[in-house]
């Protein structure tokens, strides 16, 4: 779903241009999960004039060989995912067609499902969502590790209510929950 506008500098060949558009994608589909046939980019060429930049913003040498890279995707991938795309497409880029790192310059612009019209004058992803980018690291164990301490947290919670509203009755349920002088009954609860 992505859409890629891709400016440089005025004269660059056909290849060039293509290998910057490929490097992209690349990074696209690996790092942010976006499908191989999902390819729509736009590549813009301007005068050397046209393009304006800082050569030393943030420490990094950039100069007339710039590369703006424009992204407009879904929202939905986290930071991890966001900084290995910005590294593969340096690494792409570097090595085909040979841009020096400082000289690309990345810009992520999330929206929504309903922000997208493919054709037809419809919001296909409206209509059939697509699934949503898997986030890395988090599979079943962090789900339910997450749901365990959210209702951890939650009963803690209603415990600290319950004693700060009625002292009594705290100590009355907390030692139905936990027979600490019962060894029998706290060999059980512990099993």
């Amino acid at each position: 779903m992505p859409l890629i506008r891709i400016t440089l500098a005025a004269g660059k060949s056909r290849d060039y241009c293509q290998a910057v558009g490929e490097g992209v994608h690349r990074a696209l589909v690996s790092a942010l999960q976006v499908p191989q046939d999902d390819r729509f980019q736009i590549v813009s060429e301007l005068a050397g004039n046209a393009l304006i930049y800082d050569p030393g913003y943030l420490g990094i040498r950039r100069d007339d060989d710039i590369v703006f890279i424009q992204v407009f995707l879904r929202r939905g991938r986290d930071v991890a995912m966001k900084q290995e795309f910005y590294r593969q497409v340096a690494a792409n880029l570097t090595g085909d067609p040979g841009v020096a790192a400082g000289n690309i310059f990345i810009t992520l612009h999330e929206n929504g499902l309903e922000d997208w019209s493919f054709g037809d004058g419809e919001a296909q992803y409206v209509i059939h969502p697509p699934a949503s980018p898997k986030q890395p690291g988090v599979g079943k164990l962090g789900k339910s590790l997450a749901g365990f301490y959210g209702a951890a947290f939650l009963i803690i919670g209603l415990l600290v209510l319950l004693h700060s509203l009625a002292p009594g009755s705290f100590d009355a349920v907390s030692r139905h929950l936990i027979p600490l002088n019962d060894l029998a009954a706290l060999a059980s609860f512990t099993a």
